[in-house]
């Protein structure tokens, strides 16, 4: 059966790609899922934070914060992540499009462009002020 490679950045929303948020993950040339996705990106950051640290990698905020995720098993992590996404910690796009359903079938080519986008615990309010109420503050 084969493979390919894609680069998959992770990215908090309305920020720039994380630096440390790239991981390359290895694909089947065939359908794949979401939860396959999720499990893949997750398993490459967790391997990069075991082997350079917790700065090199997008891990935690793909699980949340996690006590000693260096000395879990990855699959215990993969859950705490697949936990989180289904909470609405974060979201994954192929392409522009949000994917909404773990189990659906996906088509993901060398060309396809995959993102972790981090959603804020908080939702971000924009407030407009007039001139004088700027003065005022």
């Amino acid at each position: 059966m084969s493979s390919f490679a894609l680069r998959v950045p992770t990215a908090h929303a309305g920020l720039q790609i994380q630096p440390n948020g790239h991981c390359f993950i290895v694909l089947p040339a065939h359908e794949t899922t979401l939860r396959d996705l999720i499990s893949r990106k997750v398993r490459a950051e967790w391997h990069k934070l075991v082997g350079t640290g917790a700065f090199a990698s997008s891990l935690l905020d793909l699980t949340g914060p996690l006590d000693r995720v260096e000395t879990m098993d990855v699959a215990v992590v993969v859950q705490h992540a697949l936990a989180a996404w289904e909470r609405g910690a974060f979201l994954v796009l192929l392409g522009m499009q949000p994917l909404v359903d773990l189990d659906a079938p996906l088509t993901v080519t060398r060309e396809s462009r995959i993102l972790f986008v981090v959603v804020p615990p908080e939702p971000i309010q924009v407030i407009a002020l007039r001139p004088e109420q700027l003065r005022a503050a």
